[in-house]
């Protein structure tokens, strides 16, 4: 995730003003066995859309950690 400069295309698209400060996403779709099947890269308008990170620490470490703290978890809303 990065802001890009609205072009008057993508501007034009969104409705808003060429030059206008955007969230950019570029994401990479694969399949299963890896290969790239779809490059994506996607821009919105920062005010419609609000970022989220939860992350939890791993224990995998420890011998004594019970089972479900030795996973370590990321997960992200847009």
């Amino acid at each position: 995730m990065t802001v890009a400069e609205a072009t008057a295309e993508i501007a034009e698209h969104l409705g808003c003003v060429p030059g206008r400060p955007l969230l950019r996403i570029d994401r990479v779709h694969r399949t299963a066995a890896g290969r790239v099947v779809e490059p994506a890269i996607s821009h919105f308008l920062p005010e419609h859309y609000s970022y989220r990170v939860r992350q939890r620490r791993t224990y995998a470490w420890r011998k004594d950690a019970r089972p479900e703290m030795r996973r370590s978890t990321s997960s992200a809303l847009l």
